[in-house]
């Protein structure tokens, strides 16, 4: 029977096997980036057809409704714009896209004005600036030496004032209506003083039975599996291109959903750069 394991890494060609569902997060430190990734994942069966640990995370009110998260907390090395942080999809190869994948694309664009995509070409990817599609986000000033703090909670609270100005808690201003703006995007810089938390959570992608379906509120519902042809589903943090052209650039951390048939190995991948090196 297939079942999807997943994976994380500071890149597409260094991904390695995580467990969802657990209070130990995967940690990632490159030359550009360090921090920590997690993903919970609702009814979810591993590789030896044994559900995951009941958690909490889909108890808590704010998380009602949402059937998948992907966290990470930490810090970008090098200072950059907050316009040039993207997050979504890449792919390593042509999409197959089924019958209705254009209203869903279009579902998607409703709930995220800034998305920006090809998923026509031969390595198809959808992105949008980090600041303005994270469902939650948090940010704390912390001293550029000093090490990221630990934190055990797994429900990442709104908290993104400090990167609006003339905000204060709790009238905080809505952040991903206030980030849909380019002028705001490219008014902040991002850099090693500030630690930022982040959780990509939503509720149109199920888990059931080791399957992996699309169900959105337009009455269309997907079924994944009939279309996933052996590539991985890679959601990436990365920079935005700087030679004109769209689509991604350098990428700072990713996680990654892979099908696999029973009797498959989840290999490693080879990590090509030691400066992308995983503590």
């Amino acid at each position: 029977m297939p079942h999807i394991c997943v994976l994380a890494g500071p890149s597409p060609s260094s991904l390695h096997p995580i467990q969802a569902n657990t209070a130990a997060r995967f940690k990632v430190k490159t030359s550009t980036y360090e921090g920590e990734l997690s993903v919970y994942l609702k009814n979810f069966i591993d590789e030896h057809g044994v559900p995951s640990v009941k958690t909490e995370y889909f108890e808590h009110p704010e998380r009602q409704g949402r059937t998948w998260s992907i966290q990470a907390r930490g810090r970008f090395l090098n200072e950059v714009s907050g316009d040039n942080v993207m997050f979504g999809n890449v792919f390593d190869r042509p999409l197959h896209l089924p019958y209705g994948s254009s209203a869903a694309l279009g579902f998607v664009k409703l709930q995220d004005s800034t998305l920006e995509h090809d998923l026509q070409g031969d390595k198809p990817w959808a992105l949008s600036p980090y600041l303005a599609t994270m469902p939650f986000l948090s940010h704390t000033k912390i001293s550029p030496e000093e090490d990221p703090p630990s934190i055990a909670s797994n429900i990442i609270i709104e908290d993104a004032g400090g990167l609006i100005p003339n905000s204060t808690a709790p009238m905080q201003p809505n952040r991903r209506k206030y980030f849909s703006s380019l002028e705001h995007r490219r008014s902040v810089k991002l850099g090693p003083s500030d630690f930022i938390q982040t959780d990509f959570c939503h509720g149109h992608l199920s888990f059931d039975n080791n399957s992996l379906a699309v169900d959105l509120p337009i009455g269309l519902s997907l079924n994944l599996m009939k279309y996933w042809h052996g590539g991985r589903a890679i959601f990436a943090c990365c920079k935005r291109r700087d030679d004109g052209h769209d689509g991604p650039g350098e990428i700072f951390w990713c996680m990654a959903f892979e099908l696999k048939e029973d009797g498959d190995e989840v290999e490693e991948d080879a990590i090509e750069d030691i400066s992308r090196d995983i503590n």
